[in-house]
C-alpha cells in the first residue's frame, strides 16, 4: 500500500431503513472499486436482483454525502437541499433520498441517496443545478464534507425472512 493513503479498508456500512409500513431493512454495502486510487480492488460480485417490487429488493447504489455545516449556513443548506429534491425524483435511476441530522454534533447532516445504476450517479453529477448548488456548499456552507460511493451487495428485511445475497 502506497504512503499517504488515507483510504486503507473500508470493511462495510449498515444502512437501516425504516418503511411507512414500519418493517426494517439492513442493507450492507461496500466501496466501489476503483473510485479512491487507494482502495484495494475487491472481487466482482454477481449482479443479480432480488424477488419483489421494493427499491429495497434489488441492485442499488447508495451515495452518502457527510457534511459539517457552518452555523449560520444551516438553513440555506436546506432550501438547496430542497430545491434540488423535486429535480432529483425527474432524474431516471434516482430511487430514494434521505437526510439525516445529527443528534450529538450540531450541524452535521448526512444525506442518503439510492440510485439504479452508477450511471445514473454519474449522469447527477453533471446536472448543471446541482454542479452549482455544490460550488455554492463549498465556498460557503460546509466547512468539512465527504461523498462516499457504495455498492449494495446484502440486503436484509424483517418483511421478508431470510437474508438475500445480491
Amino acid at each position: 500500500m502506497r504512503s499517504g493513503c488515507r483510504i486503507a479498508w473500508l470493511a462495510f456500512f449498515f444502512i437501516h431503513h425504516r418503511n411507512n409500513a414500519g418493517s426494517i431493512s439492513v442493507a450492507i454495502v461496500d466501496l466501489l472499486p476503483g473510485i479512491f486510487r487507494c482502495t484495494p480492488k475487491l472481487p466482482a460480485l454477481a449482479v443479480s436482483r432480488l424477488p419483489g417490487n421494493s427499491p429495497w429488493s434489488r441492485l442499488m447504489i447508495a451515495v452518502l454525502f457527510e457534511a459539517d455545516a457552518l452555523p449560520q449556513a444551516q438553513e440555506r443548506y436546506l432550501q438547496l437541499a430542497a430545491g434540488l429534491t423535486p429535480l432529483l425524483s425527474d432524474t431516471p435511476g434516482f430511487i430514494a433520498i434521505e437526510r439525516f441530522q445529527s443528534l450529538s454534533t450540531p450541524g452535521k447532516i448526512l444525506s442518503l441517496s439510492w440510485w439504479e445504476d452508477e450511471a445514473s450517479v454519474a449522469n447527477w453529477q453533471q446536472n448543471e443545478r446541482h454542479l452549482a448548488a455544490q460550488r455554492e456548499g463549498k465556498a460557503s456552507i460546509f466547512s468539512y464534507y465527504r461523498i462516499r460511493v457504495a455498492r449494495v451487495f446484502r440486503d436484509y428485511a424483517s418483511d421478508r425472512g431470510a437474508q438475500s445475497d445480491v
